[in-house]
């Protein structure tokens, strides 16, 4: 920059505007002369006066230059030695700044601007209040004595507190910017606000860093008294905390570094002129430095390095003694939080254990908010996908002889909370680290317990809540309401109900007698309690807690009463535990919930808590033919009225819709969905009650709102179209065409368009009627062609280019492809197919999981389909020609069933963690094309994961277990072994029977401990709870007793010989004299 006197700028501004007049006169002149004689002497003229003119003005600023170097350096030698440093500092960011401020001014503008300026706005820096200067104080001192202002503590207070003030307002500054619309922001004013933070920490710097310095070079030994050490530490904590988090704020971490560098310059350079006898340097600080690190851009290793400084160079017993006091757990928690919010858990685990467990260097308690944070993160860093095991002893859960180590658990960060928990006292913990320990719990629970092992989150939590007695601490509600939702997980109703029962008989127990109480259940522990019961198939143990919940309610004794978030928490635990029933159990947990609706509906004519658009919506999803049928035999008194009515199942959904609609209860796109998938496979009903929606005009005037739409997430936001898909799914499994074109035409009378979703149900509905050209005519029709929509107006009167919007034709999506080549080969029509995948390529379309399973199971269908084709041919050949075949067997000859088996063995490698229900049709379908090796390595396959699924339930506290595995193995090997006896093939078939031996000797192997393990949950559960947890306060006697036999596939299994049966071994007797 140019450094220019004030009288400059007049006179070089009237010579500017001298020069721009006398351009304006001339122009025409200089225009004309220029197209008259464009010679290359007028050229070479032109180019001798802009040289002239470029050299006067380098001339003119190196003159301006001197002039301003020359003035410096005078006042330099007048004002002092550093007086030249402090005035020429212009921060890199103050420059950088005010270029881009000046970037769209005019030049002339950006050459005036001069180093005088931006001097004047550095000597602004640090004001305090009034019109206080800092570097003004700086000048008077320096001019009054030569020594820092330490010597004189009162203006060295002053002089700190004089940056508080002003970063301060420039906080509130920047606070009150953030909080203007951003319509009406100015990105000049805000470059502004963070220029003023910015400036004013770097003066604190530059202050400490002089201050340092100057002490470094004095001579004497400072002598200060306890009370003004203490009286510099606090205003230096304070003038600290608010830089700090200045710098954080406008997100500059190397500033907030130089800050910290800074104050440990200044304390160690007072420590060593006081012999150590002036520590200025509190704790607090290096705990605000890290937390305000943590809220910028600042890497891990930028933030360890600070803790390094604080441990190794401040801390420690070899550094000056700068601190005040020894490392409390406020430092460590700030790191622990920043390595919580960057996902460091090892980091996180290995530094604590660092700071508790070494012998040698600094060592620092934590605290109740230690644990919190550790279990918190802990717990966030279970994830349902790949969860790794880190922990050595839970890979060694299973012992030689299978047994299980119950100590152990294989979640490895559960582990590791049981390790940390060990490193606290029960003076360091409190409800809310044993909160976070439970959440740890809970977390575990939720993830272990479909894949591998499970975790016994109920055991675990009984032995938390056993050490929070043993530590005198009593739990809160929100702590018994994390283990209730352990247990609800976990799928235990006894403990749910026995903790219950303890938590309302606590309050009944004498107050002087209570060293360790359970608090009152809320509302939210009953529904917990309620859901338990009621996923577990116990729904008049849920109906009972609920008619307990109303009878204290109504007497007064408590005033926890039952509302509607209640009720729905107890049907949506019944729909959930449906999924897994059979028929009548689906039956009686129907029952359940309608008893509950029942309920609710007494209480909206009382003028309470009633039902609402939850509740009908989860009842919907319970509804089915199977199980109203299952219902009406039970003939269950008075509950049962409003069904026994109805003849016909759509009158009960259509009966339920009118119950809505008296009581005043809005339908969404879930209640019209639930009502015709409910339906079955009877499209006509579908179509009725489609018909219902579009005529509902409270659904169709909220269905047409955004905001409404935005309360839906997912497929359910598209409304009205979401419920017309749900009636195409229900056409397209009965191939009903007509209904399909009234849906679509009922659905254009609205002014709705189809998706994509709405054409893969077409194009399932032609498939299943076997009009695979029409599929072929559809895909056409998708790219915009009208020829192929014609022809779809003139066989099925389906408009499809003028029922979608125009935004998505062409219509090119991998699903609506994948269901075509589904479709086609269900009808074996091979060459449809191929042109479809061929399409797909040539639009670079892949197949996903799903498309690629169906696909899987159509090939295996179809190789079952061929075999047996097969088979009647070389019976045939056998009758005609005896000599064809050897010894009596029929000899088939595989061709297109072991084609289309090789082609579902190949495309089964593509699979990623393929289930039972798809390795079994494709074992199947090797067996029949006489590829027997492939067909036991499946097996074998199979027989692996039921033994898995084995150790999986030994170690869980469930009493349902899936067993997918387990459950499919018995059909697949009579299926197999039939195949076997079929063809006359003794040796695949001694060969499946060793597998299926050694599997039944695994099973009874597991079966043993497994008894045992079921008698020890027993006792645990039932005698041990209440003892140990409750206050010894024995269960109640209206608690019903468990039903073990009925748990899951395992149990079942297990009661029956698994092994060959009779049989398995007739039909083996079969293969060997046919062969």
């Amino acid at each position: 920059m140019n450094f220019q006197p004030p009288a400059y700028h007049h006179r070089a501004r009237r010579r500017r505007q001298q020069r721009c007049s006398f351009g304006q006169h001339n122009n025409l002149h200089i225009t004309s002369c220029y197209c008259k004689t464009s010679s290359p002497q007028f050229a070479s003229l032109r180019n001798q006066r802009q040289l002239q003119s470029s050299s006067l003005s380098m001339t003119l600023c190196i003159l301006f230059t001197l002039q301003a170097t020359l003035s410096l350096l005078c006042t330099a030698s007048f004002l002092g030695p550093n007086t030249l440093y402090t005035t020429s500092f212009i921060p890199p960011s103050t420059i950088i700044n005010q270029r881009r401020r000046n970037y769209n001014e005019s030049p002339s503008i950006c050459k005036r601007a001069s180093l005088f300026v931006t001097l004047q706005h550095q000597s602004a820096l640090g004001n305090g209040e009034g019109s206080h200067n800092n570097i003004d104080d700086d000048n008077k001192s320096r001019k009054d004595a030569p020594h820092p202002l330490t010597v004189q503590p009162d203006k060295l207070i002053h002089k700190l507190e004089s940056f508080i003030p002003n970063i301060s307002r420039n906080r509130m500054a920047k606070k009150k910017r953030s909080l203007e619309p951003k319509a009406t922001k100015d990105e000049s004013r805000s470059y502004n606000v963070n220029d003023a933070l910015i400036n004013a920490c770097t003066s604190l710097v530059y202050f400490l860093n002089n201050e340092a310095d100057s002490l470094n070079t004095l001579d004497n030994q400072l002598q200060l008294s306890t009370e003004t050490v203490e009286s510099i530490r606090q205003v230096l904590e304070m003038v600290l905390v608010q830089a700090v988090r200045a710098a954080s704020e406008v997100g500059d971490f190397v500033l907030i570094n130089k800050l910290i560098h800074a104050a440990v310059g200044y304390a160690t350079a007072i420590a060593h002129k006081t012999n150590n006898t002036a520590p200025l340097l509190t704790p607090r600080i290096f705990g605000e430095v890290i937390t305000s690190m943590s809220k910028t851009k600042a890497s891990h290793s930028k933030v360890k390095s600070l803790w390094n400084l604080f441990l190794n160079d401040v801390a420690s017993d070899s550094s000056p003694t700068i601190l005040s006091s020894a490392p409390s757990s406020y430092e460590l928690n700030a790191m622990l939080t920043s390595l919580s919010e960057r996902n460091k858990v090892s980091a996180a685990l290995t530094l604590y254990r660092r700071m508790v467990e070494d012998d040698v260097g600094v060592k620092v308690e934590g605290d109740a908010y230690t644990a919190s944070i550790l279990f918190g993160m802990l717990a966030d860093s279970i994830s349902n996908g790949g969860v790794r095991n880190t922990n050595d002893r839970v890979a060694n859960n299973f012992a030689a002889d299978g047994m299980v180590d119950e100590d152990a658990s294989p979640c490895w960060q559960w582990n590791e909370a049981l390790g940390l928990l060990d490193t606290f006292s029960s003076l360091q913990l409190n409800n809310f680290a044993y909160a976070a320990l439970l959440k740890v719990n809970e977390r575990a629970t939720e993830v272990y317990c479909e894949a591998g092992m499970r975790h016994n989150g109920v055991q675990c939590a009984m032995s938390v809540l056993e050490r929070m007695k043993t530590d005198s601490i009593s739990p809160d509600v929100i702590t018994c309401s994390t283990l209730m939702t352990t247990f609800d997980k976990g799928r235990n109703w006894k403990a749910a109900v026995t903790l219950l029962n303890a938590m309302e008989a606590s309050s009944k127990a004498d107050e002087t007698d209570k060293k360790w109480s359970l608090p009152l259940p809320n509302t939210f522990t009953y529904a917990l309690a309620i859901s338990a019961c009621a996923r577990c198939n116990k729904g008049e143990l849920a109906l009972s807690i609920l008619d307990q919940m109303e009878t204290k309610a109504s007497s007064e004794e408590t005033s926890v009463e039952p509302n509607t978030w209640v009720y729905n928490a107890a049907i949506a635990a019944c729909s959930e535990s449906n999924q897994q029933s059979r028929s009548k159990a689906k039956a009686a947990n129907l029952l359940t919930a309608l008893k509950i609706l029942e309920k609710m509906e007494k209480l909206t004519s009382n003028g309470s808590n009633g039902p609402d658009t939850v509740s009908y919506n989860t009842i919907f999803s319970l509804l089915d033919t199977a199980s109203f049928n299952a219902l009406k035999e039970m003939n269950d008194g008075d509950a049962m009225s409003q069904l026994k009515r109805h003849d016909r199942f759509a009158d009960v959904v259509i009966d339920l819709l009118d119950a809505m609609r008296e009581h005043g209860i809005s339908r969404d796109a879930i209640t019209y969905y639930n009502a015709i998938m409910a339906c079955g496979l009877d499209s006509q009903d579908a179509l009725e009650i489609f018909r219902l929606c579009i005529y509902d005009k409270q659904f169709i005037e909220t269905a047409t709102v955004k905001d409404s739409q935005m309360q839906l997430k997912g497929r359910a936001a598209s409304g009205v179209v979401f419920v017309a898909n749900a009636a195409l799914s229900v056409a397209s499994i009965t191939g009903d065409m007509s209904v399909v074109s009234e849906v679509i035409t009922d659905l254009s009378s609205i002014g709705a368009k189809m998706n994509s979703e709405s054409i893969r149900h077409i194009v399932r509905a032609l498939g299943n009627i076997g009009d695979c050209e029409m599929i072929l005519a559809l895909l056409i029709c998708l790219r915009g062609q009208d020829f192929a929509n014609d022809l779809m107006k003139e066989r099925y009167s389906i408009d499809v280019l003028s029922n979608l919007s125009e935004k998505s034709i062409p219509m090119i999506e991998e699903e609506i492809y994948s269901a075509a080549i589904t479709s086609s080969l269900r009808h074996d029509q091979l060459g449809v197919a191929d042109q479809v995948l061929l399409s797909m390529k040539k639009n670079g379309l892949t197949l996903n999981q799903n498309s690629l399973k169906e696909i899987i199971l159509e090939y295996c269908r179809m190789a079952i389909d061929s075999s047996k084709d097969e088979f009647k041919i070389a019976r045939l050949m056998k009758r005609q020609e005896p000599d064809v075949t050897v010894h009596g067997i029929v000899e088939p000859i595989y061709i297109t069933s072991l084609a289309r088996a090789q082609a579902a063995m190949a495309m089964l490698k593509g699979i990623e963690h393929p289930s039972p229900s798809l390795l079994s049709p494709v074992a199947k379908a090797c067996c029949a094309a006489g590829l027997w090796q492939e067909a036991r390595s499946i097996v074998r396959r199979m027989h692996r994961a039921a033994i898995r699924e084995l150790q999986q339930d030994t170690g869980s506290s469930s009493t349902i277990v899936k067993g997918e595995f387990l459950a499919e193995l018995p059909r697949l090997h009579r299926s197999l072994l039939k195949y076997c006896a079929k063809g006359g093939n003794i040796t695949p078939a001694l060969n499946f029977a060793d597998d299926i031996q050694f599997l039944a000797s695994k099973i009874r192997q597991h079966g043993k401990s497994l008894r045992g393990l079921k008698t020890r949950e027993e006792e645990t559960d039932m005698v041990l709870l209440s003892s140990r947890l409750s206050m010894d306060i024995e269960t109640p006697d209206n608690v019903p007793e468990a039903d073990f036999s009925d748990s899951g596939a395992l149990y079942s299994i297990l009661e029956r010989p698994v092994g060959l049966t009779g049989q398995d071994w007739k039909l083996i007797l079969i293969a060997a004299s046919r062969g």
